[in-house]
């Protein structure tokens, strides 16, 4: 097959099987815990961490005590309680973030499944067939948030070593280590997505799929690019869907306040904040597990075409290079 631009080949088809397949979107929901596929969201939530991270470093310089306000909290909470029942809420804690990862790197599996998947599977399979996977999945999600870790020492933690230097020359490094931390971290996502795409898709293991995802990042880094930014898009787009939809839901709640304030009624208060928030939260999990289902589609399908038949990047056919 000639190698050709596929991008609206491929958004149609991750959005037609997404659609009928809403099965994958409860499986988003925990996926998108581990990695959500989309750059928006690796944008952010990187930025957030190297902020927090850059924060740390400068106390411990200071000669603070880092994470000194978690320690504050935990006493807030859990300090009038007894040892026994203090233990007992941080086992419980520990046992459900373990419990989280192992969830949601068998989701991330059986996303990938599910978009090889013809006809409609149901929960039992795909859970199956994403167990099947967990070691990978798992080493792989490990390895790139080891390869952020390393990218965010490089990069953003030598600048909280700059504060003795004049503000004129202070402002500019932190700005500049922020925005290469981000480009590499766009560039280790869309390695482990593709990645994740080669384990499934073709039973490699890690170090297989890691050089089978380099291989098509090198040669196709154009096309990776223009994914990763029509899934940018797609964020925000997911994200003024979202919105719409809350304005929607705000009304009839809108009237029940106002319904409260005139008959004077402390439960209908209790009931509009009740289903406000189980309506807030119910509409963003829902999109976001639909938005990494599609993500994950959509990368699955680029690793097939560039794999087996190749992309062209609409950059190079615009500029003819």
């Amino acid at each position: 097959m000639k190698p050709n631009s596929v991008y609206g080949q491929i958004f149609v088809q991750a959005l037609k099987k997404t659609w009928h397949h809403k099965r994958l979107w409860l499986i988003g929901i925990p996926a998108s815990f581990m990695a959500s596929g989309g750059l928006f969201e690796a944008i952010s939530g990187n930025w957030q961490t190297a902020l927090n991270g850059r924060v740390l470093i400068e106390q411990t310089i200071n000669g603070a005590l880092p994470g000194y306000q978690w320690f504050v909290t935990y006493q807030r909470y859990l300090g009038d309680l007894t040892p026994v029942h203090q233990y007992s809420i941080l086992i419980f804690l520990c046992l459900a973030i373990v419990a989280g990862i192992l969830i949601g790197a068998i989701s991330q599996g059986a996303l990938f499944s599910g978009a090889l998947e013809k006809q409609t599977v149901g929960f039992v399979q795909l859970f199956k067939k994403g167990y099947c996977f967990f070691g990978r999945v798992l080493g792989l999600d490990i390895l790139a948030k080891l390869a952020l870790a390393g990218l965010f020492l490089i990069t953003v933690a030598p600048v909280a070593f700059l504060n003795p230097l004049p503000y004129s020359w202070y402002k500019y490094p932190p700005v500049i280590s922020l925005v290469v931390f981000l480009i590499g971290a766009i560039f280790i996502t869309a390695i482990q997505m593709l990645a994740l795409s080669g384990v499934v898709r073709k039973h490699l293991n890690v170090r297989g799929a890691l050089a089978e995802a380099w291989d098509i990042f090198r040669f196709h880094i154009l096309t990776t690019i223009e994914i990763g930014v029509l899934l940018f898009l797609s964020s925000v787009v997911a994200a003024l869907i979202l919105l719409v939809s809350l304005l929607v839901a705000a009304i009839p709640l809108t009237f029940l306040f106002v319904l409260a304030t005139f008959l004077t009624a402390p439960i209908f208060y209790v009931l509009a904040i009740f289903i406000s928030f189980a309506v807030v939260i119910a509409l963003m999990l829902l999109i976001s597990g639909w938005l990494t289902a599609f993500q994950y589609t959509v990368w699955s399908m680029y690793f097939e075409e560039a794999d087996r038949f190749g992309v062209v990047s609409k950059i190079r056919k615009w500029l003819r290079f």
